[in-house]
């Protein structure tokens, strides 16, 4: 068991939490063997992080590591998680290298760590980033792309308060214009509605800020 990484699942959304964490319990202890554990590196990031590692390799020193913008990425909404594994060299409990090491097979079963624990999720329903070059990457987007995700976050579509609602609601069975309407509405500028129409087809910021 990872402390960090329990902390980290206790930030996703409430529709993948709980499934998640008692999937990441079994995982290390069924699935992984002796002196190896798993780690999430990431799991919920905000916009604002979202747009630090945008820049990093573009505006900022350091290569690419994504091609996501903020809002464009489902860690920005509490449904992705990044792995790696940990390494207890001396077998003392003490877990002190980091590895995303592929082929390695710990538990001499004849099927590497990695892939272990990527079949594993995968039958849990999470997609892995492997297929566009991202194997540490699961994410869930239970059919709704970022572009969508994204307008429910500008509509202020929330459960909890801050994640976006993924099942329907009047909100989200709205046209994108009727979405646009309500949007504008909130922030007091009813008749420019076809400005922020504009930018949720283009998913570009909203030409004003909403009120709280």
């Amino acid at each position: 068991m990872d402390k960090i990484t329990l902390e980290r699942i206790d930030r996703m959304h409430p529709a993948v939490k709980d499934d998640l964490k008692r999937d990441y319990l079994y995982c290390n202890n069924k699935i992984l063997g002796r002196g190896v554990r798993l780690r999430f590196a990431q799991t919920l990031r905000t916009f604002e992080e979202q747009d630090e590692l945008y820049a990093q390799g573009r505006t900022k020193a350091g290569p690419i590591v994504t091609n996501a913008k903020g809002g464009q990425s489902y860690h920005n909404y509490g449904l992705a998680f990044d792995i790696v594994l940990m390494i207890d060299k001396n077998l003392d409990g003490n877990f002190e290298e980091v590895s995303w090491d592929r082929i390695k097979d710990s538990d001499k079963d004849g099927i590497a760590d990695w892939e272990e624990v990527t079949k594993f999720f995968e039958r849990k329903g999470w997609e892995n980033g492997a297929r566009f070059g991202d194997a540490p990457h699961f994410q869930k987007n239970f059919g709704i792309n970022w572009r969508d995700l994204l307008r429910r976050y500008k509509a202020k579509d929330f459960i909890d308060g801050v994640f976006v609602r993924l099942k329907s609601s009047n909100a989200v069975n709205h046209s994108i214009e009727e979405i646009a309407k309500i949007i504008a509405a909130k922030a007091g500028f009813p008749n420019s509605y076809k400005k922020v129409e504009s930018s949720l087809k283009r998913g570009l910021p909203l030409p004003f800020k909403l009120k709280d």
